[in-house]
């Protein structure tokens, strides 16, 4: 606000210095030229009240610029400070989710590790289903011999 109010300054400042350059229409000039002094001082007197209007007007347009300024400045810094805690909260988010990401990867990691103990297992069991069919054909076939026996033969 302070900043406002010293621009305002500075501008009006800025129009007393142009009215300082400019040259300025004396009483005795406006006699000579219009041979009616009284309405010379009566068209300075108006010419000074129209030139005090347009920089009160000008200052006046130039303190709602800056003042619509300042409310758009403070717009913008409540939208990012508003971003800013999205932002944040965006960050909590993102490392929530990679913690979540590394359980999730240890967990597969287990998995695949009883998956190869389980794989292990069936081929143990497999490897022992073989044994027990040789086992079975073995017994079979010694099912099916003949029970002859010969003791002793004297020929």
């Amino acid at each position: 606000m302070l900043t406002g109010w010293l621009l305002a300054a500075i501008l009006c400042g800025s129009a007393l210095a142009q009215n300082a350059e400019q040259p300025a229409i004396s009483p005795q000039a406006a006699e000579t030229d219009s041979g009616q002094g009284d309405n010379a001082e009566d068209l300075l007197t108006t010419l000074k009240g129209i030139e005090a209007a347009v920089q009160d007007q000008a200052v006046t347009e130039d303190i709602d610029a800056i003042k619509r300024r300042e409310l758009r400045e403070e717009a913008d810094l409540a939208a990012q400070q508003e971003m800013s805690k999205y932002t944040m909260d965006m960050s909590k988010a993102a490392w929530w989710a990679v913690g979540i990401s590394g359980i999730t990867t240890l967990l597969l990691i287990i998995t695949i590790y009883y998956t190869r103990e389980a794989a292990n297992y069936a081929k143990d069991a497999a490897e022992a289903a073989q044994k027990s069919v040789e086992i079975t054909e073995i017994s079979a076939k010694q099912q099916i011999r003949a029970y002859v026996n010969v003791v002793e033969t004297i020929i």
